[in-house]
This record gives C-alpha cells, structure tokens and sequence, in this order.
C-alpha cells in the first residue's frame, strides 16, 4: 500500500514523458481511497489497482504485492472492511504527501523502489 501511495504522489500528476513506473488511469492511490468501507474492498485492491499498475509496468510482478483479499491475514466481512478501509485512512494523511519528492536520490523510499 505504501508503494502504490508513494507512486501516485510522486508520479500520478507529473509531467514527465517518461517516468519509472507507469499509473493507468484507476490504478492509484486515490482509486484505492474510493474503494474504502466497499464490502468487496480488498478484491477491488487487488483487480483494479494493483493488476493494472503491473500490467503497465513489465518491472512489477504479482509476488511485489500482498494479497489484500487474504482471510487468513485480514478477516473476512466487516472485518476485512474495516481494516483495509482503516489502513487506506492512514496512508491518506497528510503527513505522507510524496509530491514533493522529485530529485533523483531524494530519500530512501523512493530510491528503494526505482
């Protein structure tokens, strides 16, 4: 989650004509925050966020992500739903905003993951 969190801050509004990963339309974080409190959350996670970014991304695998639709992980019903939901909630503050991480080397997050 924190990948994708950090891909569409740093990538989804930018300009460049060739950034390092790719993020097809539906496939960002904001898309991830649409989907909170949805009884099928954690499918919806898996199939229309994170297999879209690897589709568009050949350096991505299905093995670089968790599966957030795993009962054994993350309970099933409301459960699932209100962690998932809750978890979108954290990523989403304010606190971690990536937007401004734009420099090459610019912290080790980011350098982790280009």
């Amino acid at each position: 989650m924190l990948f994708i969190k950090y891909i569409s801050d740093k990538y989804g509004d930018s300009d460049d004509f060739a950034p390092p990963v790719k993020i097809p339309k539906g496939a960002s974080f904001k898309d991830m925050i649409a989907l909170k409190g949805n009884s099928n959350i954690g499918g919806l996670i898996n199939t229309q966020v994170i297999q879209p970014l690897i589709d568009a991304n050949t350096r991505l695998a299905r093995t670089d992500f968790p599966d957030f639709n795993d009962p054994n992980k993350l309970g099933e019903g409301q459960a699932i739903v209100d962690r998932l939901t809750n978890l979108v909630g954290i990523f989403q503050k304010p606190e971690l905003d990536f937007s401004k991480n734009r420099a090459e080397n610019d912290d080790i997050l980011g350098d982790a993951y280009e």
